[in-house]
């Protein structure tokens, strides 16, 4: 708004407030404000009672795209994540970082009969036990990492939002 008067942006940015009227022969014309949580798909100038008043079609705004899902997070965040989660008690955390331990919890899922049946034909559990005490770094799309969320039962939008909350930690 310049002077009361609605202008595109671009228009504002390159002519001064006092050649607009002039230029563009446009006096008083309101313009609704568009409401948070909405977006203007269209508008059109209306007569008001004698004045140019614009109105816009509202739409819905869509909703917030989510915060994009870390492909790696650390050995601090991972074991971090799993203890605000209550899935391991914090001091096995801390332990699991150290010394690179297997939490029992995390190592009761891993020696599952049904977890083991489910690794890829080239790995067996030694791989994954090397794999897990030595990592630095969790992969969200790593075969092990799949295989955990899948024995915890967790949807991938749930796996997505534990990633998401580790790598806030």
């Amino acid at each position: 708004m310049v002077d009361s008067i609605g202008y595109p942006w671009l228009t504002v940015q390159l002519w001064p407030a006092e050649d607009l009227a002039a230029k563009l022969k446009i006096k008083g014309i309101s313009v609704d404000p568009i409401p948070d949580g909405k977006i203007a798909t269209s508008s059109e100038i209306i007569d008001d009672n004698g004045s140019p008043r614009r109105v816009w079609t509202l739409e819905d705004a869509p909703p917030p795209a989510p915060e994009p899902v870390p492909e790696v997070i650390s050995d601090r965040q991972f074991a971090h994540g799993l203890a605000k989660y209550n899935i391991i008690p914090m001091e096995e955390a801390r332990a699991f970082v150290r010394t690179g331990d297997i939490p029992p919890a995390l190592k009761t899922i891993i020696d599952d009969p049904t977890f083991q049946s489910l690794l890829p034909p080239e790995m067996d559990i030694e791989d994954v036990y090397i794999i897990i005490e030595g990592a630095t770094t969790y992969e969200r799309n790593n075969p092990i990492s799949l295989l955990v969320a899948q024995m915890l039962g967790w949807t991938s939008d749930e796996t997505d939002a534990f990633w998401r909350f580790c790598y806030q930690l």
